[in-house]
Formats: structure tokens, sequence, C-alpha cells
């Protein structure tokens, strides 16, 4: 797990005004989750996309039901 995103999320966000973003590494649908569930309140993938064309349909089959 990413040491640096349970870092952050440890902080009590009432004291805070900022927003975990977890970047790098997102090649598929199951690193999302882990950053997410490491924390992350967001998460991003960038080079990953170009390689998998596909990432973004990979991810909202998988998580459809999430957003219902």
């Amino acid at each position: 797990m990413h040491q640096y995103i349970e870092f952050c999320s440890n902080y009590d966000k009432n004291d805070f005004d900022f927003i975990i973003c977890g970047v790098g590494g997102i090649m598929s649908a199951d690193n999302f989750s882990e950053r997410v569930e490491g924390g992350a309140d967001i998460a991003m993938s960038a080079t990953a996309a170009m390689w998998n064309p596909l990432l973004a349909s990979e991810f909202h089959q998988k998580f459809k039901d999430s957003f219902n």
C-alpha cells in the first residue's frame, strides 16, 4: 500500500482543507481501488490510459453498481 496516502489520510480533515489524490501506477481498476481504500479521496490515471484505451471502460464496468 502507498504509505504516503495512508500518512495523509490519518490527518483530521476538519483541520485541513485538502483533497488527497492518488496518482502513479494506476494501470487497472484494482489499482484505483487500492488508492481509494488506502485513504485517497480521488485517484487519477494518465499514462496508463494511453497504453490501455479501455481503462475507463474497465473501471466503469467494475464499479458500475457503486455509483447507483
